[in-house]
């Protein structure tokens, strides 16, 4: 009797961290951690470039107005380095080693930097 019990303790156990395992994973995925909302808020194609404190770089030729969403697990920690059409526009933000969904907008003349963070509402 001891042994199925056992059993049943074991597979119970390994459900729960089964479960818990998944779970963490969709968090993940749905709060979009390490992504990257890149906006074109010209009215012409750009070539933009992002540059992270661990060196990583990230372009793209963006449309008027256009989007680009990239996806960078490890982004190191710090503000991140930007042009727009070659022109340096300067460091903006600061990101870590924890990052939620970061919307940035960029112009000719500034980079908006804007990091979202999931809110959980309280009702009475």
């Amino acid at each position: 009797m001891l042994k199925p019990k056992f059993l049943l303790l074991t597979l119970a156990l390994m459900l729960i961290v089964a479960t818990w395992m998944v779970r963490g994973w969709f968090d993940e995925i749905t709060m979009y951690a390490g992504r990257f909302h890149v906006v074109n808020g010209a009215d012409q194609s750009a070539q933009v470039s992002l540059t992270f404190p661990n060196g990583a770089t990230r372009s793209a030729t963006l449309v008027p107005f256009g989007t680009s969403d990239w996806y960078l697990a490890t982004t190191g920690e710090g503000a991140i380095q930007v042009q727009f059409d070659g022109k340096d526009l300067g460091e903006i933000g600061y990101v870590t080693s924890h990052n939620r969904l970061t919307v940035i907008c960029l112009t000719p003349q500034q980079a908006i930097f804007s990091q979202v963070f999931p809110q959980i509402e309280n009702t009475p």
